[in-house]
């Protein structure tokens, strides 16, 4: 996750209160989405017919290579129309589309873990909304026994 997902260890991660009422189904949520679900891993894509009766169904969005399994990821699909906010990406040859936000209760954050190249600013911004949350913090370390990453809690 780390290198993937946090520019090389110099970003964060946050951690969710998985029960909160944020990632239940919500009244107006279509049937077939809002529901939090492991994502599958699989070694073939799925095979779409891109004719006048295509339709996405929400699986499409809940698989992935048996590759990334170690992830262990779970998603949760939102109509997009209700984001409260769009961002143009920053690479937009990479990522054509925008970036959908929504709000998320500040009860539904679990914790932050900062990376282990995150710059002291980060931390100290990190550290600082931690306390004033109430959640704990976390700083990423590079173990010196295995291949895999540790935690130490901060605040």
């Amino acid at each position: 996750m780390w290198s993937h997902y946090t520019t090389a260890h110099s970003g964060f991660c946050v951690g969710f209160r998985r029960g909160h009422e944020f990632f239940s189904r919500q009244p107006d949520d279509a049937e077939d989405i809002g529901y939090v679900a492991p994502v599958e891993y699989e070694p073939t894509r799925i095979e779409v017919a891109m004719d006048e009766s295509f339709a996405l169904t929400p699986t499409l969005f809940y698989r992935k290579a048996s590759d990334w399994q170690y992830e262990e990821e779970e998603r949760l699909i939102r109509d997009l129309s209700k984001a409260v906010d769009r961002k143009k990406p920053t690479t937009p040859k990479r990522m054509p589309l925008d970036i959908c936000l929504f709000k998320v209760r500040h009860s539904a954050i679990a914790e932050i873990i900062y990376g282990v190249y995150s710059e002291d600013a980060l931390k100290t911004r990190i550290i600082k909304l931690g306390k004033h949350l109430r959640i704990p913090i976390w700083e990423s370390l590079i173990s010196s026994r295995t291949f895999d990453m540790e935690r130490r809690q901060i605040a």
